[in-house]
């Protein structure tokens, strides 16, 4: 899981060197098999998602409880105190 939210910042900074014609920072490098070539690239961290981290992914917005929490999950958002 990546927040939405880290990932559009990330972005955005990059567009913004790019249209001000800076060179982006980066952090890292993805291989492009098709150009056989590396490219630079700004990488986040995923975050790993376990029963006790799981509600931040609700948290972030990028679902809602609501659809999560029904059926047979239900009981395990309120044992794992999903909000």
């Amino acid at each position: 899981f990546k927040p939405v939210q880290q990932e559009a910042a990330a972005a955005s900074t990059l567009a913004i060197d790019l249209i001000k014609g800076t060179t982006p920072q980066t952090n890292g490098t993805v291989h492009d098999p098709t150009g056989n070539r590396d490219v630079a690239s700004v990488l986040l961290k995923p975050i790993a998602i376990y029963k006790n981290n799981v509600s931040e992914v609700i948290e972030s917005g990028l679902v809602q409880k609501s659809d999560v929490c029904t059926g047979k999950v239900a009981t395990l958002c309120t044992k794992y105190n999903v909000s």
